[in-house]
């Protein structure tokens, strides 16, 4: 018998998911276990595909973390304070039980040891992504502002960030889409002189391995880390919570 698991987006030219649990696949010599793309431009038939495919776990990536949540018929309690879905378990009578690992990642990823200064976050970004990183900075007890274009309210807006502000911080997080791969030369605004040796610039983009806002900021002295260890703590969350009798 097949164990049969897939990731569902809308475009999944590039999944970093499916070349790391084929490989996971092969080094644990599970023959029988298959991991599969399924781009959808709606996701109305889900859970046709689930049965037909005879699924027993999926990721979820953009635009779908939120839409999913509505098919499910669990959700975990991450994933009610989150609001959003990445990691679907398909439970033996059929029901499907939604999580999110995204925040685990993080936190599995996160080198707190080099919080030295303070535990103060700055959040650049308000899209799906960022919920599951401001989850986690909370349960971490690290303070976070989240700063967006607009500075709507309760944000702060980036051509408000000066000096003082960006070394109230030592954390700074991109959580939007900026820098990926292929428009490498995009980054947030923030004023990269005032970055410093005291930083730690986290990028949740791991295509390229070296973002425009991580190259700025290791410019100026500051410690960087893009979101590649992320995707591998989430991938193996989401391996347990598949795996659980």
């Amino acid at each position: 018998m097949e164990n049969n698991f897939g990731l569902v987006g809308k475009k999944l030219g590039h999944s970093f998911s499916k070349k790391y649990f084929e490989q996971k696949f092969k080094e644990e010599g599970l023959n029988d276990h298959k991991f599969n793309l399924y781009e959808m431009e709606e996701l109305s038939k889900v859970k046709s595909i689930i049965r037909e495919e005879h699924l027993k776990g999926l990721s979820i990536t953009i635009p779908y973390k939120l839409e999913i949540m509505k098919y499910c018929d669990y959700l975990s309690e991450d994933v009610k304070e989150i609001g959003a879905v990445n990691c679907i378990n398909i439970e033996k009578d059929g029901s499907l039980a939604g999580h999110n690992t995204d925040w685990l990642g993080f936190r599995e990823s996160l080198q707190i040891e080099k919080l030295n200064l303070n535990k103060k976050a700055l959040v650049c970004g308000t899209g799906g992504a960022s919920r599951a990183i401001v989850y986690a900075l909370k349960a971490l007890g690290i303070e976070i502002i989240q700063a967006s274009t607009s500075g709507r309210q309760g944000l702060l807006a980036y051509e408000d960030i000066d000096s003082e502000i960006i070394n109230s911080f030592q954390l700074i997080i991109n959580c939007t889409h900026l820098g990926t791969f292929p428009l490498v030369d995009d980054c947030i605004r923030l004023p990269y002189e005032y970055i410093n040796e005291n930083h730690y610039c986290y990028d949740l983009v791991y295509n390229p391995e070296e973002t425009m806002f991580l190259n700025k900021s290791k410019a100026q002295g500051a410690y960087v880390q893009n979101g590649y260890s992320m995707l591998v703590h989430q991938a193996e969350a989401a391996w347990e919570i598949w795996n659980k009798e």
